[in-house]
């Protein structure tokens, strides 16, 4: 019983046996023709990911950037507490646990 899929199979099959038996028979046009193919991608590749970005224009869309005075100040002091807190643990005795 032939399914409808099997008859494709079937000349596909054919087909691939056909274009490797004449690639093996042939192995010195097969070499030549698998180098050149693997000349063109690298020479696709190559340009992909080294020639065009070299052209593309850099846009960063950043704007001037702005200082904030006032979230810088309020940032230094609380590095200024946190020093402070710092330097007086410094200072500070703890009792020894052991005794």
């Amino acid at each position: 019983m032939n399914y409808p899929g099997q008859l494709k199979l079937n000349k596909i099959k054919k087909y691939l046996s056909g274009a490797f038996r004449f690639a093996a028979e042939h192995l010195f046009f097969t070499f030549i023709a698998l180098i050149f193919i693997a000349v063109f991608f690298s020479i696709v590749v190559f340009y992909e990911y080294g020639v065009l970005p070299r052209k593309a224009e850099i846009d960063l869309g950043i704007g001037v950037i702005k200082f904030k005075e006032n979230t810088y100040q309020k940032i230094l002091q609380e590095w200024q507490g946190r020093q402070e807190r710092f330097e007086a643990a410094k200072t500070r005795e703890y009792p020894d646990l052991f005794r």
